[in-house]
């Protein structure tokens, strides 16, 4: 068609597209150019005419079927996009609009095969041949499809509408897979409950929301400091949850996918309201380990999309699934409701993939999903050690159960043990809220739901609790084991277990990356060297026998899993306490250093526990191998990586009061110091910066530095504060202003100091100690005297010292202030510092946010240690003005302030007004945290985003 000329005075777009909808079918071939683009004013998208043609076709009811030549196939380099530029470069004609222009045109080739892909009615070539072949074998299955559906209209017995596809049988399985939870190893009277319905139990869970609201004269509280119902995340088409082990991610999909599906099986949307969600879309649960084996192994397949982000794969392995559990589904089912939209694809366990590569690979389909299904909604779960990121997603942390979410779990627990029986349910509920209360440590590595479940069956069980986290998995696995059937001539629970860590350890070692789950016949060929049969048909009959009833193990279809990951990482870990030192080292540390990978991290931690029960001698020769690895010049980030795991390794085991030898971590703390320098924490990626510095905790050299150290001088001088968004030549413009940032105007400021870092937890210790919140002299300035009598999750921030305080109010910012000898900043001080002379747009310059300069997003889900972002400093030295936590100053807010304020060291004295908070927060968006951003709250707000910084007197 490249010769193709309009007929008559009909212009070229016109005709094209007329012809288009007057044929029966489309073929489109695509190789590597683009094609004419029609002028703007008709098109603009500047989307070529073969995408046009398609999309023409389309509306016109017309099916579409691409081919799309292969990257291997040997392609005329003349018959390239880029031949055009390359031709004009050799002779000298080459001009930037032709380099623009080409550009676009790469650009829009790939986005073509991009919505063509997803469309998934496509193959693809690699020569001529093949291309033949493939055009002659569409036109085949077209042309058979026609004659089966002329066949079809011609019996009087089809003449009325055909029958719409019944989704009955398949919400009927989707209820019975996710409306229970399943408690293996129970004994309740004569009967094991093994489950109970997914409603007794559940316990709603909580999020930090990344969402911030201003309207009018008032404020919307920080909800991310609030408990804010996981649920309301929903109203987010495409949502990741990030949650860390156990802590609810799979159950809460779950419950979603049982609700959805009892409603639609009753005809009630009831439950979707109730979920807050739009319509009343169908339910999709996904383990995306199971899509990820599905793509894995089909890939390469003649009838499969070659690349493994393709959209279509989704449609595909639903088909299968279809065909596999009998849903009597036709195939373009699914298809159809994706593509019409409808759907809430619920996908969990991002995680388990295999390794950072698979992963990432997992995330590109997943944003491919998003792509070409933008009617459907998508909620995917993952750990934090895991995630590789999704695009556009937004993100959400699952916060820990707090004492109201565990009493109330406690109760439900004893309820359903003790149905039908209030005295027996309220007395075994007392019981195990006093062995709750009595706990140590534990308690807060319990605040999960799959923590607490065990921990309340293993009240039930064996009426105690234990105190280290690896005790306690050794607890309910042994119990597991032991409440398996007892048959002659089978092995023995402890046996079993020996069986399984060698399985865990086989799976995590794997050659191609941690794998989550193993074909029956992969698994006992694992252990048949391990079984003194030595036979592997033997051993897979063994591996089916404990699926049935142990409760450690599960299967889907021919695959074979752990029920629980954390079963595979501390059987795992398990395993490797039994080998020798040499080997645990080579293990863990070897070539590789696994040890430090996300995969590998969890096991580890379980290591230190299982060989602090062993003795601590066990535990010094793990420090030695850690230390040994280092070698003689080790650089920064492996030395921050191995303080960082060795410090989890400590609060994993706090409860049972263990730390490793000052002597011999010291020198180690001592040498991170270059993760706070701009220079030498370049080579460091954040996650390692954060783990080391809450590694060194109380021992952070900088809570100790000198007074002259703590603070950064700013010379008197003249400014222009606020932005603008109206004029691009004038001052301090900023395409992203809000009005409350106008008019830029000229202030004049005297000399001050401020500290560079905000106030730390180990700083604001000093004020609580010190009975400062009892003294009312340090009140009077600011108020709110007796309100609070310590800041707000005060004992869990004491074990991050070196974090900056949160959860203050204004008026005990200005107490401390008061006690510390100093104040807060005023506005125009704090946006002088983050802004200084040159009128930056961030603390650090003009250049965009990201992840290496501040926290923020929800992409941490915490604040973090003060000064990890050195590339987030000001050329002056002052860190965390953007980002972390929100700044209390003294002024009070009001939006038309900057129009009357004072010109000479201005001061909002207004204390009937919110009061003043400055530098977004570690949920934030990186547009709150620009220099000229300003926000306000009440003065008696707190939340775990909220802190302050000291100007000196």
């Amino acid at each position: 068609m490249e010769d193709f000329a309009a007929q008559g005075a009909r212009p070229p777009l016109e005709e094209c597209l007329e012809r288009v909808s007057q044929c029966d079918l489309l073929l489109v071939l695509v190789a590597h150019r683009y094609g004419w683009v029609p002028e703007h004013r008709l098109n603009p998208d500047g989307k070529s005419i073969v995408w046009l043609e398609c999309e023409q076709a389309i509306a016109a009811g017309k099916e579409v079927i691409a081919f799309l030549v292969d990257d291997s196939c040997d392609w005329p380099p003349e018959k390239w996009e880029m031949h055009r530029l390359e031709s004009e470069m050799i002779q000298g004609r080459s001009t930037p609009d032709l380099y623009e222009d080409v550009n676009r045109s790469m650009d829009g080739l790939r986005k073509l095969r991009e919505w063509l892909n997803a469309r998934g009615v496509r193959s693809t070539f690699d020569s001529p041949a093949a291309l033949k072949d493939a055009v002659r074998h569409a036109l085949g299955q077209w042309r058979q499809r026609i004659s089966e559906l002329a066949s079809s209209k011609a019996k009087p017995e089809l003449k009325t509408a055909p029958q719409k596809a019944d989704p009955t049988a398949y919400l009927n399985w989707l209820y019975d897979e996710t409306s229970k939870i399943d408690i293996r190893g129970l004994q309740v009277g004569n009967e094991r409950a093994h489950s109970f319905p997914i409603e007794d139990l559940y316990i709603g869970l909580t999020m930090a929301d990344a969402e911030r609201e201003k309207a009018g004269e008032g404020i919307d509280e920080l909800r991310g400091d609030r408990s804010i119902p996981l649920e309301k995340a929903l109203s987010n088409r495409t949502l990741a949850v990030i949650g860390e082990p156990g802590s609810g991610k799979s159950t809460f999909l779950r419950r979603i996918a049982a609700l959805l599906s009892r409603g639609q099986l009753d005809g009630d949307e009831a439950a979707s309201r109730r979920l807050g969600l739009a319509g009343n879309p169908l339910p999709v649960f996904i383990r995306l380990s199971e899509l990820a084996d599905f793509v894995q192994s089909n890939r390469g397949e003649r009838t499969f999309p070659t690349r493994a982000n393709a959209a279509v794969w989704l449609p595909r392995f639903l088909a299968q699934t279809n065909e596999e559990e009998n849903w009597g589904l036709d195939v373009g089912f699914f298809r159809n409701r994706l593509e019409s939209g409808g759907c809430l694809l619920l996908l969990d366990g991002l995680d388990e993939a295999p390794n950072q590569e698979a992963r990432k690979t997992l995330s590109s389909l997943i944003e491919g999903i998003a792509r070409a299904y933008r009617g459907c909604s998508i909620a995917a779960t993952s750990r934090p050690d895991g995630f590789p990121g999704l695009g556009d997603f937004k993100l959400v942390h699952i916060q820990p159960l707090n004492e109201e979410a565990v009493g109330t779990f406690l109760k439900r627990w004893s309820q359903a043990i003790h149905a039908d029986r209030p005295r027996q349910a309220e007395r075994h509920f007392q019981d195990l809220k006093s062995c709750w209360q009595g706990l140590g440590g534990i308690r807060k590595m319990a605040r999960t739901p799959v923590m607490l479940t065990a921990l309340a069956v293993l009240h039930w069980n064996e009426r105690r609790l234990p105190e280290q986290r690896a005790e306690l998995y050794e607890s309910i696995l042994k119990w597991l084991a032991h409440s398996r059937e007892r048959r002659l001539g089978r092995p023995s629970a402890d046996r079993i277990l020996e069986l399984l860590q060698e399985l865990a350890l086989a799976m995590h070692d794997h050659s191609e990356g941690r794998q989550t789950q193993l074909s029956f016949r992969q698994a006992a060929e694992c252990l048949a060297p391990f079984w003194e049969e030595g036979s592997v048909a033997r051993v897979e009959r063994l591996l089916e026998e404990e699926v049935v009833d142990s409760g450690i193990l599960t299967r889907r279809g021919n695959l074979l899993r752990f029920r629980h990951l954390t079963f595979q990482e501390y059987l795992a870990a398990r395993a490797l306490a039994g080998r020798t030192e040499r080997d645990q080292a080579r293990l863990l540390w070897g070539r590789e250093r696994r040890v430090y990978s996300a995969e590998w991290r969890e096991t580890a931690l379980l290591l230190s526990g299982v060989l602090f029960q062993q003795g601590r001698p066990k535990l010094e020769s793990l420090l030695e191998s850690a230390l040994e690895d280092l070698g003689q010049d080790p650089s920064l980030v492996l030395r921050a990586q191995s303080l960082g795991l060795l410090g989890a390794m400590e609060r994993d085991l706090s409860p049972g009061g263990y730390r490793f030898p000052e002597d011999k971590i010291r020198p180690l703390r001592v040498s991170v110091s270059g993760i706070f320098e701009k220079g030498p924490s370049r080579s460091v990626p954040a996650a390692v910066r954060i783990d080391a510095a809450e590694a060194l905790g109380w021992e952070d050299p900088r809570l100790k530095s000198r007074d002259s150290e703590r603070w950064v001088s700013i010379l008197e001088a003249t400014f222009l504060m606020g932005a603008q968004k109206d004029d691009p030549e004038g001052p301090n413009y900023d395409e992203q202003a809000d009005d409350d940032e106008s008019p830029v105007h000229e202030v004049r400021l005297s000399a001050y100091r401020i500290a560079r870092y905000p106030v730390t937890v180990a700083e604001y210790r000093g004020f609580v100690e010190s009975r400062g919140y009892d003294e009312k002299t340090h009140w009077k300035e600011g108020g709110g005297w007796k309100q609070f009598d310590q800041p707000g999750n005060w004992s869990e921030q004491l074990k991050h010292p070196n974090r900056p305080v949160t959860g203050v109010s204004w008026y005990e910012a200005m107490a401390f202030a008061a006690w510390s000898g100093c104040r807060l900043p005023t506005e125009a001080e704090w946006e002088f510092a983050a802004r200084g002379p040159q009128a930056r747009r961030y603390p650090w310059g003009n250049e965009a946010a990201d992840t290496e300069r501040l926290n923020c997003t929800g992409n941490i889900g915490c604040a973090t240690p003060v000064g990890i972002y050195p590339q987030g400093e000001t050329p002056e030295g002052i860190s965390d003005l953007a980002g972390n936590v929100w700044e209390w100053c003294t002024d009070g807010y009001e939006k038309d302030y900057y129009k009357r304020s004072s010109t000479e060291n201005p001061l909002n004295n207004n204390r009937k007004k919110s009061r003043v908070l400055r530098g977004g927060s570690w949920f934030t968006d990186a547009i709150n945290c620009r220099a000229a951003y300003r926000y306000y709250f009440h003065p008696e707000c707190r939340g775990g985003s909220i802190g302050l910084r000291l100007v000196e007197l």
